[in-house]
């Protein structure tokens, strides 16, 4: 991934994925509704029409690919 800073990163869309190895994918949400939209889009993402800014700029959703195959 790019060293630059994603729109994603912003966006309460996001859910950063970490694998097993502690590599770090950004997966927008608007994909699991939407066919439009891209499930892990190329970073660095610099325009995008689903964008939302969350309220609150230190919390991002976060799963650890392990953890999240279980369910």
């Amino acid at each position: 991934m790019s060293s630059e800073i994603s729109l994603c990163e912003s966006c309460q869309q996001l859910r950063a994925v970490v694998s097993g190895k502690g590599s770090r994918f950004l997966m927008c949400l608007l994909s699991l509704k939407d066919a439009r939209w891209k499930k892990y889009p190329p970073q660095p993402v610099r325009q995008c029409g689903g964008h939302e800014r969350r309220a609150d700029e230190s919390h991002i959703s976060t799963v650890d690919s392990k953890s999240d195959n279980k369910r």
